[in-house]
């Protein structure tokens, strides 16, 4: 009779013998994975398999076993005559086989077909904890702890002694067997295993197989032009008679006189350096401002402190130049480290790199990156020019062309599906620009449009500032944003800022942005209510079970031990472990504190992260080739000589992506999007 997790394996599609496979490997204080990528890191000539553990399980029965390094090869061949070419016929289990299965395909010429990671399983269930085999064999209550992998530092397999090789092989045997205990007690709680399971899947196979060309010498370039933008506003600190003065010393033979040097980078991104450079710039009688910090008072000068506009904005030119100088050596050096992390991956893999995304990287089931160069980061529109330059490295192979796949406005569409705010999902299922309506009719009682190419640049400007602040007020609005919060994240938004500082944004048009929203659209503030109500009873009364439906679009909340769970439509659930409602009334779970509006952003963005997913299983199905996703946006790769033109396969591609699940019925799905040899948003 087949176990729980064989029938989860089953329902999935993928074969319900498994393999559990633990790779063992030589690490040193200067190869590590500190210092390297993955990537780098298992095509680094220092690469040394030290050992494989295993667990077989065919047909409900299997023991471990461990190879050292001479065998590995012999064991692996057996596998391929069991299972078949890349082990079509087992799915292989580990943990983070971003490593393990990047080591079979890199090292022994195979990729697995079925893949399920611990890691993955363990983010399902709660992504903001921390995910080590160590803490989750204590917090899972495996049989035994995790061993400690550091007595092999530093150690080949031709450099170790009997005992040193019997303790790796203790090690790696305990590693497989808490592996396995951990794959057999978190697979039957994960949620929508049909879907996720191939998802996961799906996410690591992108990562292996390197098809992502990066174009290098645009990389070099950025590296060159960024420094450039990191050195100039150090070279006005010095043109402006900023000077590094090193106090002298006195000894009883010596006394040696004050340093005075040119300011340089480093001096203004070190923290004592820098705060010395400001006290002496400041004007006499003028502090560098202060705030309290966990322990005493630290400088008010992190991007969320009013302080810091003052000093960017302060009369004195040689200040402004400073805090210029120092807001360049927190971003351009951030930049210039993910370009070269672009580069060293493609570089060790012959130009090509696969994506580096996280399956279930937040608590909605959202990706995120991974190895330094986070993809999901790419694309953004309300940056400097150069950093929106460092996604046009990932490009198509010679032969192949991008397709791009946005849906528009998902999340503002789900959140008007949920409430039931019929008005709201009747115009975006009607086309219409439903921001530049909100702004023209709500907010500023003029015409908000699209900005046109032939329009004067003032005329540009002012169109693409209010409909971008009309855009910004139903998106923040839907999950509850206030009409302060509204008007201090326009100020640190640049799009907005420039309006904010034009004046034509206000923080009076702020706060009427909001209270106009909420009464025009006066079902999504309802949903919030009902939505924390639901939460508030399941944490009050640990028996019951709550549901919130509009039109059939039905949400349900229970409490298991102490852990709130939401299903969503999908059927996916959201978990808030140790949920509570604290002394003053408020919503508490292990992670922080909700209200509705919080709790509807969580449901929202998942319910559209399940839409844009079940998009990306069919672009699978339907055999197109997905590279990688950027938040709702999916980026294929097209072949230029296939049956059908590069045209019809994006359209293809769009028809796929708008098919609106069966249990998503009544919400309004669009994408855009088009063929690009580089990556843009």
């Amino acid at each position: 009779m087949p176990e729980p997790w064989q029938d989860i394996l089953a329902l999935a599609g993928f074969p319900t013998d498994v393999i559990v496979l633990d790779f063992e490997s030589y690490f040193d204080k200067e190869y590590n994975f500190d210092k390297l990528s993955g990537v780098e890191y298992v095509m680094d000539p220092r690469f040394e398999v030290t050992g494989l553990g295993g667990w077989v399980q065919p047909n409900g029965s299997g023991l471990p076993w461990f190879r050292g390094p001479d065998d590995v090869q012999l064991q692996i061949a057996d596998l391929l005559d069991l299972y078949g070419p890349d082990l079509t016929g087992v799915t292989v289990v580990g943990q983070n086989l971003k490593f393990d299965a990047l080591v079979l395909r890199e090292r022994y010429g195979i990729t697995p077909r079925y893949t399920v990671d611990v890691l993955d399983l363990a983010r399902h269930l709660d992504a903001r904890d921390r995910h080590s085999l160590e803490h989750l064999a204590v917090k899972y209550h495996a049989p035994t702890p995790k061993g400690d992998t550091m007595q092999f530092k530093g150690l080949r397999w031709n450099h170790m002694t009997c005992e040193q090789r019997a303790a790796l092989r203790d090690y790696c045997l305990n590693d497989v067997d808490i592996e396995t205990y951990l794959f057999k007690t978190l697979l039957p709680r994960i949620t929508r295993p049909e879907a996720e399971l191939r998802l996961a899947n799906q996410t690591l196979r992108q990562y292996l197989v390197p098809q992502i060309k990066i174009d290098t010498d645009l990389g070099r370039r950025l590296i060159v032009d960024m420094q450039a933008e990191l050195q100039l506003p150090v070279d006005r600190v010095n043109a402006l008679g900023v000077k590094v003065i090193t106090p002298g010393k006195k000894t009883s033979r010596t006394s040696r006189p004050p340093t005075v040097k040119a300011v340089t980078v480093d001096d203004v991104s070190k923290d004592g350096t820098f705060l010395a450079l400001l006290r002496e710039t400041l004007p006499v009688g003028e502090a560098i401002p202060m705030k309290q910090g966990k322990k005493k008072l630290i400088p008010a000068l992190a991007k969320t402190d009013e302080q810091l506009d003052y000093l960017l904005s302060h009369p004195c030119p040689a200040v402004r130049a400073l805090m210029e100088a120092r807001k360049a050596s927190d971003s351009w050096p951030t930049h210039i480290c993910r370009v070269v992390r672009l580069i060293d991956q493609a570089t060790a893999r012959g130009g090509f790199m696969g994506a580096p995304l996280t399956y279930y990287a937040a608590h909605t089931g959202r990706y995120g990156g991974t190895g330094g160069t986070n993809f999901q980061n790419f694309g953004a529109r309300d940056v400097h020019e150069l950093v929106k330059q460092v996604g046009q490295m990932l490009s198509a192979p010679s032969g192949y062309i991008l397709g791009t796949g946005d849906l528009s406005q998902i999340e503002a569409r789900t959140v008007a599906w949920f409430a039931g705010q019929e008005d709201m999902l009747q115009a975006f299922a009607q086309g219409r620009d439903l921001y530049s309506e909100f702004g023209t009719e709500q907010i500023y009682h003029q015409e908000v449009r699209k900005p046109r190419k032939d329009d004067p640049p003032d005329v540009y400007q002012t169109m693409f500032n209010r409909r971008t602040a009309s855009k910004e007020t139903i998106l923040g609005a839907g999950f509850g944003m206030g009409g302060t919060r509204f008007t201090q994240y326009c100020k640190e938004k640049p799009v907005l800022k420039v309006a904010i500082e034009s004046g034509d944004l206000t923080p009076q048009l702020c706060q009427r942005a909001i209270a106009v929203y909420r009464q025009r659209y006066s079902m999504i503030p309802k949903l919030w209510k009902e939505v924390e109500a639901a939460w508030r009873f399941v944490a009050r009364y640990t028996d019951q079970r709550a549901t919130v439906s509009h039109s059939g679009r039905c949400l349900t909340f229970w409490n298991e031990n102490g852990t709130v769970t939401v299903q969503l439509p999908s059927s996916r659930c959201l978990f808030y472990p140790h949920a509570r409602v604290d002394s003053e009334g408020g919503c508490a779970y292990h992670w922080g504190h909700l209200w509705g509006g919080s709790m509807v952003e969580n449901i929202v963005q998942a319910t559209a992260r399940d839409v844009f997913t079940d998009g990306l299983l069919r672009l699978e199905d339907a055999g197109f080739n997905g590279l990688f996703s950027v938040h709702d946006q999916a980026i294929c790769l097209l072949a230029l000589d296939a049956e059908y033109s590069a045209e019809d396969m994006l359209a293809e591609m769009h028809r796929l992506q708008c098919i609106v699940p069966s249990w998503a019925t009544g919400l309004p799905v669009a994408t855009e999007g088009d063929l690009t040899k580089a990556y843009h948003k």
